[in-house]
């Protein structure tokens, strides 16, 4: 199969674009599981991607010819054909997550990026989206959801943002910064649910002019700077349906939004499904 390589981000972008084909496998329930003596998993190398999530213990990793320990908290990202061997001195303490992807279009073209491994530190890698995907990967359907493709894509940014070496873009390919793309996410998280953000304000927590800001939302995101506040907001009510008990109105309000009907078109475009439709996924 041919091999289309990748920037990080880009990869998140074809990641949500729906004509493209995602197989996804999560760690078999319990999520976690114990290395025995000696080593955790090797390979010379698999035409899947692979992501390890540390969350007890530590690891030893080998990818290629290069090296990182690994403790709780820690994640690691390996490319497709990487040889790797993760090997853990605490087998008896030592538990990962682990999931596998492979991304692929309708011309039989795999998406792999263009380093060999990423590693996020410091247990700054959220759980939450680790919780999403596991709740994702139990609904049954016949092909991968639109929201479990956007728990991946989240889960995957804020790898990619935690990364200080992938590779530059070229000149003239200017893009948002990781640091850059990191102070929208949390002004997003700070900001009330019925706030209406605008991307004059989105711009000046970049320091940027508003026009600039928006070339550089299309070449990172794929979209307009006002498309990403939309599509970040309804992600953040589609999973306030699967925290609380309120109804469609009652979240549509709470987000904001004085017409059912305008909510529910924006959820449709975002999530690819009718807030009714999300709803009963959650709940059946």
């Amino acid at each position: 199969m041919e091999r289309l390589r990748v920037s990080p981000d880009s990869f998140v972008v074809h990641l949500l674009n729906e004509q493209n084909a995602l197989h996804f496998e999560l760690s078999a329930t319990p999520m976690d599981f114990r290395p025995r003596q000696g080593w955790l998993a090797e390979a010379r190398g698999i035409p899947q991607h692979l992501f390890y999530f540390c969350k007890k213990g530590s690891v030893k990793a080998k990818v290629g010819d290069r090296s990182v320990d690994l403790k709780a908290g820690d994640a690691i990202w390996i490319g497709p054909d990487t040889s790797f061997r993760l090997e853990s001195d605490q087998p008896m303490v030592t538990s990962l997550t682990r999931f596998r992807l492979r991304l692929e279009n309708s011309t039989s073209v795999a998406f792999a990026l263009k380093c060999d491994f990423v590693v996020a530190r410091d247990g700054q890698l959220s759980t939450v989206w680790l919780e999403a995907l596991r709740q994702e990967s139990y609904l049954p359907a016949l092909r991968p959801s639109r929201s479990l493709c956007c728990a991946l894509a989240g889960l995957l940014s804020m790898t990619f943002l935690q990364h200080p070496a992938l590779p530059t873009q070229a000149a003239g390919e200017r893009k948002l910064s990781p640091a850059e793309i990191r102070i929208l996410n949390e002004w997003m998280q700070k900001l009330p649910a019925a706030t209406h953000p605008d991307t004059s304000e989105m711009a000046r927590q970049l320091q940027l002019s508003r026009d600039y800001m928006n070339r550089l939302c299309r070449a990172t995101f794929g979209m307009s700077a006002e498309r990403w506040l939309i599509t970040q907001r309804i992600r953040s009510a589609a999973q306030r349906f699967t925290e609380s008990t309120l109804n469609i109105s009652q979240i549509a309000e709470e987000y904001g939004y004085t017409s059912l009907y305008f909510f529910s078109r924006q959820f449709r475009q975002v999530m690819g499904c009718s807030p009714t439709e999300w709803k009963r996924r959650g709940t059946s």
